[in-house]
């Protein structure tokens, strides 16, 4: 296994990374069959083992409902939020609406290092998202 060092965080090497990945307008989040597909292909060819059953839950205030999946891996955690109902938000900035069906958010967690740029591809692949933008955190 490829040891992961990044450089100094608060006079600590980080322990790992986390991806967060945010889209907009997939036509796919409201199956529970692409999510489970998604997690075991993201599993893949990121190369991370899973650690049991993929959970996958639909629920939630009838306004923000949508599935909400879990998948442990031998090194951390894969899981997300993927809104599936029409829901109007609106930015506390600038007042501008938007509806947030189709938007997914996907945490990516491990101390093994992986490739981010697979993962967005295997997020582009599986949701066809309209919009894609993506954050890593350095975890000490």
């Amino acid at each position: 296994m490829k040891k992961y060092y990044r450089p100094l965080i608060m006079g600590l090497h980080a322990f790992g990374k986390e991806t967060l990945i945010d889209f907009r307008g997939s036509p796919h989040t409201n199956c529970a069959a692409t999510i489970k597909a998604f997690v075991d292909d993201l599993c893949d060819e990121i190369s991370m083992t899973k650690y049991g059953d993929c959970h996958i839950n639909y629920f939630g205030a009838p306004a923000v409902e949508g599935y909400s999946f879990f998948q442990l891996i031998e090194t951390s955690n894969i899981s997300g939020h993927l809104c599936s109902t029409d829901y109007t938000m609106i930015n506390p900035d600038t007042g501008q609406k938007y509806n947030s069906k189709g938007n997914g958010y996907i945490n990516i967690f491990s101390c093994k290092d992986y490739d981010e740029k697979t993962a967005l591809r295997v997020v582009q692949q599986h949701f066809l998202p309209k919009e894609m933008k993506y954050t890593i955190i350095d975890r000490v």
